[in-house]
């Protein structure tokens, strides 16, 4: 490009020489091209430009965009080139009503023109739509323009505010892409472009990652975060619980890019509520994050290891709201059973913590009174709901909670006054810290790990959406004992990676701490209380032949048969 003549009419695509011409008629000084400006043979300042491209989709007055099929089209209307008599266009649509229900062509819709693009099937345009402030798009035969508040077309006939109105793409924000809010600051402001970026393609598999830089730098300064692996460090531990889109399948061996990123699964991703499905098990209600108990490593090419910051979310406070929701159990079992000397209007949670071990010692004194044989042995359905259960029944069920809280069981760290057993449970193993020096972007942490089986339920539910049928697996023992559930899975991801070998025993390991919602009624139909308890999210994986573990799936386990289970404490390295 140096060269006198580097840059010749003749040796350019069509559609650049029209975007030239475009500039000049809008008197603009500057036109960006990507694949002039990109300096394309020079990694590390290839790598400063694409992490630039979101500012500069920002700041521009106007983002051209080539509809059509390929450089060698042009912009239609440009450069004295005709638009085409007849054409393809999907944007056309019907417009049904009661005299006519086939309906009546009408002129096309921005939204539709774009979304049926391939412009917009890409991954590398993406930045170019939603950080751009105004866009200039080019069909074969129709010319849209839009901003932030407003959509254009030089042909506005066949369609009025009215119909515009009943659209879904109205009723949706339409072409409005914005999506940085200045105001939210959560998992959620990072992944929601992320989860329409992910499914886009790419001619190299290895440019996951960097056709998302420029978006993922502007939301890397609204989020004040640094960013690994595609993943926001202050929301690290919540952003691994992603489930995979249907039958995409892994990317295969890329260098750079871990298992437990979502940049290496293709078709797409998701962060949902709903991650969890299953039938008659608590468990299913499992709604994600809520406290950090592992400290994460992450093996950065660039200085070695280095400690994840994400945002403290600590046991404690969960731990305390859990023993109050089990004092709301005691309460809405019977108001007699209260005891006197707390008002019975007072809600549970008005009851200081430092008090909570005065308040069910009262209410024990109480349920002795009604001649109940408390028990800490009493074992309930590990079912969502508890039905027809007695006024001692529920009674145990509340006692029950109490106790499952008041020691950290599970966790040898938090289970423990010695503190030179907390520093041997702190320190990462040797081997694997060398193991994990040689994994790029590998993470390293202590945990426990149980060898357990994934078995597939045998069943599946059509879930909405996606509208897609959509199943899981039990996380059991060899001897059958189930342990908790997986994510939810396509029947192909199921059938794909733990149905073809049903006895094969897979590593499970503890990465951080959720809350299950149960509810107990006094016939069905009639809830009288619910509550919250603790349950232990999972990452499931495989291990190769140097020892680093591969992330295959996601589940949830119960606290008390994990322990059963005899799970160990080391350290694991994730690639």
């Amino acid at each position: 490009m140096e060269k006198p003549g580097g840059l010749r009419r003749e040796m350019l695509p069509e559609v650049i020489i029209d975007a030239i011409q475009l500039r000049m008629s809008l008197k603009q000084r500057y036109l960006w091209i990507d694949r002039f400006c990109i300096v394309q043979d020079d990694p590390d300042t290839k790598a400063e430009q694409l992490d630039a491209m979101g500012a500069i989709y920002h700041r521009a007055f106007l983002t051209i965009v080539a509809l059509g099929d390929g450089v060698t089209r042009g912009l239609a209307g440009i450069s004295c080139r005709p638009r085409p008599n007849s054409y393809v266009n999907h944007s056309w649509d019907l417009l049904a009503s009661m005299s006519n229900p086939m309906g009546r062509a009408r002129t096309p819709w921005v939204e539709i023109a774009v979304q049926y693009s391939k412009w917009n099937r890409r991954a590398w345009t993406f930045q170019e739509r939603f950080l751009s402030r105004r866009r200039l798009f080019f069909d074969e035969g129709q010319v849209y323009g839009n901003c932030r508040k407003e959509t254009w077309s030089d042909n506005t006939s066949g369609y009025s505010e009215e119909d515009w109105m009943k659209t879904i793409c109205w009723q949706e924000g339409g072409m409005r892409d914005a999506f940085v809010d200045e105001k939210q600051e959560s998992l959620h402001a990072y992944t929601r472009p992320l989860q329409q970026y992910a499914p886009r393609s790419l001619t190299f598999q290895e440019d996951i990652l960097n056709a998302f830089a420029g978006v993922g730098s502007i939301l890397r300064a609204s989020l004040k975060t640094d960013v690994l692996c595609g993943h926001p460090e202050k929301f690290f531990l919540e952003s691994l619980l992603w489930i995979p889109n249907d039958d995409g399948g892994k990317r295969g061996n890329l260098v750079d890019i871990p298992s437990w990123s979502w940049a290496s699964w293709v078709d797409g991703v998701q962060w949902t509520e709903d991650w969890v499905i299953g039938d008659d098990t608590y468990l299913a209600k499992s709604p994600g994050l809520r406290a950090s108990i592992v400290n994460l490593f992450i093996s950065d090419p660039s200085c070695g290891l280095k400690k994840i910051t994400h945002q403290d979310m600590p046991l404690g406070p969960l731990r305390k709201a859990c023993r109050w929701w089990a004092l709301a159990i005691l309460k809405e079992t019977d108001p007699n059973w209260w005891p006197s000397s707390i008002d019975r209007e007072d809600r549970p949670k008005d009851i200081p913590y430092d008090a909570v071990d005065l308040v069910v010692g009262q209410c024990r004194e109480v349920a002795i009174r009604h001649k109940v044989e408390l028990s800490n042995k009493h074992l309930l359905p590990r079912t969502e709901s508890l039905i027809y259960n007695s006024i001692g029944d529920r009674m145990q069920t509340g006692y029950r909670v109490l106790e499952e809280h008041e020691t950290v069981y599970w966790w040898p760290p938090l289970n423990t006054d010695s503190a030179l057993e907390k520093e041997r449970l702190a320190k990462l193993d040797e081997r694997a810290i060398s193991l994990a020096t040689k994994t790029p972007n590998a993470l390293i942490f202590n945990t426990s790990v149980a060898r357990l089986r994934i078995t597939p339920y045998g069943s599946s539910w059509f879930v909405v959406p996606p509208r897609r049928r959509r199943t899981g697996c039990y996380i059991t023992t060899s001897d059958e004992r189930v342990v908790g559930i997986t994510m939810r899975m396509s029947p192909w991801f199921e059938h794909q990676y733990f149905h073809q070998e049903p006895e094969k025993e897979h590593a499970v390991f503890v990465i951080g701490v959720g809350t299950a919602k149960r509810q107990m009624q006094k016939k069905e139909g009639t809830r009288l209380c619910e509550w919250l308890e603790l349950v232990l999210l999972v990452m499931i994986a495989d291990e190769d032949e140097q020892g680093v573990y591969r992330r295959l799936a996601i589940g949830v386990v119960y606290p008390d048969l994990w322990v059963k289970a005899q799970p160990e404490w080391t350290t694991v390295v994730v690639g």
